[in-house]
């Protein structure tokens, strides 16, 4: 049960921190035509902790 509960906390800094990143992004209007590589490891991450998630139910 840790491990889950290390994982949702990982899972919101995740989310948090990319959502402040496209914030500042979004501000210097870079993320605008690009998507950041940031933002692609973010998926990535996001999938396969809600892959796990999905295999420890």
């Amino acid at each position: 049960m840790s491990l889950l509960a290390i994982q949702l906390l990982g899972y919101f800094i995740d989310h948090t921190s990319g959502l402040v990143l496209a914030a500042i992004c979004r501000r210097n209007s870079l993320s605008r035509y690009a998507p950041s590589p940031r933002s692609n490891l973010q998926n990535i991450r996001q999938q396969a902790t809600w892959n796990f998630l999905m295999d420890v139910r």
